[in-house]
């Protein structure tokens, strides 16, 4: 009795061995939209002794209809095709070229800067030689307007970093910030916090879940300043 229950866990430490077959850069990548195309990689490494190809779909997002309607703004390229935008947002899966062995094979999302401005996610299911998982691209896209704010006024600190149970936010009291608002990675806002002049704030985040989020700076106007992530533990 005793060989055998050994034996079995021998063999279900080899099946959770060979079920990671393939791995990618992150889970979650981040980006920013300015005022040019952007790539936002997230490469696929096949860990296995063979090649496979990779079946990948989108399974959630929180992209804009004016995004979707039109194919020039959006994008996601596999190591063989790239797919404009009126092709992802549905059911249909789509399969890449074989990923070799140890090779960091191609997999990112193409933007441009024509789309409307916000915090933006599309999270994709990737199939493939044994292992299925989830990859979350996120990024912000900023209104024209913010271009034109000048440099000084993104010298933002953020400590500790991760924090617990208040988070210490230092910039230049000369920026013009009047709100801090805090929001997780599906672009939701979840607290925000007045500014009353001077060149720091303490946040308060205790009540919110642990996880990493995203932090705005906005000025009057309601324009975005900065953005910087943190994680709350």
């Amino acid at each position: 009795m005793k060989k055998l229950l050994l034996a079995l866990l021998s063999l279900g430490s080899v099946a959770t061995a060979n079920a990671q077959s393939f791995t990618t850069e992150a889970d979650t990548v981040f980006a920013t939209v300015g005022t040019t195309d952007v790539n936002i990689y997230n490469r696929i490494t096949n860990t296995t002794g063979a090649p496979f190809t990779i079946t990948w779909k989108r399974v959630d997002d929180n992209i804009p209809a004016s995004w979707k309607n039109t194919p020039a703004f959006f994008g996601v390229c596999d190591n063989y095709n790239c797919y404009s935008s009126t092709l992802i947002f549905g059911t249909t899966s789509h399969t890449s070229s074989n990923y070799n062995p140890g090779v960091a094979g191609d997999f990112h999302v193409q933007l441009t800067p024509a789309g409307a401005s916000g915090t933006y996610f599309i999270t994709l299911n990737l199939d493939g030689g044994g292992t299925s998982k989830n990859i979350t691209f996120v990024f912000n896209k900023f209104p024209t307007a913010v271009s034109n704010v000048p440099a000084k006024n993104t010298d933002v600190s953020l400590y500790p970093n991760p924090a617990r149970n208040t988070l210490n936010v230092s910039f230049d009291e000369n920026a013009g910030v009047k709100t801090i608002a805090v929001y997780n990675l599906i672009g939701k806002a979840v607290s925000s916090y007045r500014v009353n002049g001077g060149s720091n704030a303490q946040l308060d985040i205790d009540n919110i879940p642990a996880g990493i989020y995203l932090l705005r700076m906005l000025d009057a106007q309601g324009r975005v300043l900065a953005t910087r992530k943190f994680t709350h533990q």
